[in-house]
């Protein structure tokens, strides 16, 4: 806390500094927060990035990475600081207050969720603005709307109370027209770890990525019978299109799996 190094096993927090250090954030000054200048190694000024990492020292002298001193986490690759998502949500007309927190999903997956306090309308165009505005790691994937954000005895945000959105979801909540739907919404739950809430959001919008679309591919052929080009899921990219397109193929879904022909004399 006094930018002072700490002994080896020690817990503190990691500075980076040297000669390939940036000189501060793009299009700003380094106002302390991030970039400062500390004594250095030899007693002379240095710039330093405090990364907000919390380490020890190992005896190998190696550093083991703690946990984070803010709300920063880490998904698919990209440090992600939520209060960014945050601001960008709490600034759309209608919302009242925003949360956006990191929770683990039933397929393990860290998933970005906002909780919003505010009516229908005010959730559309948060989403909307959030999509138009953040680069697409920092969009969540999952939006609860909230009448209020539970509170401590303390007036403090109570994180534990906020439900979680695929704890509630139910397939039957949608309007399941047909075995194509029906099946359709099952493989996607099969993938994702949740039944989706929309049969018109896209397969990436549910914060999807390449590799479960492949999974999601062959799901696919498994439940219908059919073998299917490998860029059906990239042209139809919801469920109410893929349950049309497959139902228009002729589809069968009563534990139909594809078989593919075979040529005479060959094994099956």
């Amino acid at each position: 806390g006094d930018l002072q190094p700490v002994p080896a096993g020690t817990e503190g927090e990691l500075l980076v500094l040297g000669d390939g250090l940036a000189l501060g954030y793009l299009g700003s000054e380094p106002d302390g927060a991030r970039f400062l200048e500390i004594a250095g190694p030899g007693g002379q000024r240095a710039l330093a990035y405090r990364t907000g990492d919390r380490v020890i020292e190992r005896p190998d002298g190696a550093f083991e990475f703690l946990g984070r001193l803010d709300d920063q986490v880490k998904i698919d690759g990209f440090r992600i600081e939520p209060g960014e998502c945050e601001a960008v949500v709490t600034a759309t007309t209608g919302v009242e207050r925003c949360r956006v927190v990191c929770r683990r999903d039933p397929a393990g997956r860290l998933r970005l969720i906002a909780y919003v306090v505010g009516g229908e309308a005010a959730l559309t165009s948060a989403r909307e603005r959030a999509a138009a505005q953040l680069p697409r790691h920092l969009v969540p994937h999952s939006w609860v709307r909230m009448e209020a954000l539970p509170i401590t005895a303390n007036g403090k945000l109570d994180v534990d109370q906020l439900p979680l959105p695929w704890a509630s979801q139910d397939a039957q909540a949608l309007p399941v027209g047909s075995q194509a739907l029906a099946a359709v919404l099952r493989c996607w739950a099969e993938i994702l770890g949740e039944t989706p809430t929309r049969l018109d959001q896209g397969l990436f919008e549910t914060g999807a990525r390449s590799l479960d679309a492949m999974r999601l591919q062959t799901k696919l052929e498994q439940a219908c019978g059919l073998e299917l080009e490998p860029t059906f899921v990239f042209e139809f990219v919801t469920v109410r299109r893929q349950s049309d397109e497959l139902e228009a193929r002729g589809a069968r879904f009563e534990g139909a799996l594809h078989v593919h022909e075979r040529r005479p004399g060959q094994s099956t």
